[in-house]
């Protein structure tokens, strides 16, 4: 099961289709990927491969999650006991 922060992180790397999300998502396990991304290099568009090199796409998940705390929200996945 893939964390809900790889989850995350994953829905917010820029110029990534939901197509090709699904395709790295089905490759193995997203933690992984996200630490790997050179080896879906032929799938993943430059800006998405290089926000993940870079772990931008990572400080922006990171800031989602503060955001949503600082707001109150907390935010789970659809597999995890806390969702509706």
């Amino acid at each position: 099961m893939d964390s809900t922060f790889d989850l995350l992180t994953l829905a917010l790397v820029p110029a990534l289709s939901p197509r090709v999300a699904r395709e790295i998502s089905l490759r193995g396990p997203l933690a992984e990927a996200l630490e790997r991304p050179g080896l879906h290099a032929s799938i993943l568009p430059p800006a998405a491969l290089e926000a993940l090199r870079s772990g931008a796409a990572r400080r922006k998940a990171e800031a989602e999650l503060r955001g949503a705390g600082a707001l109150g929200v907390r935010v789970v996945g659809r597999d995890e006991p806390d969702y509706p």
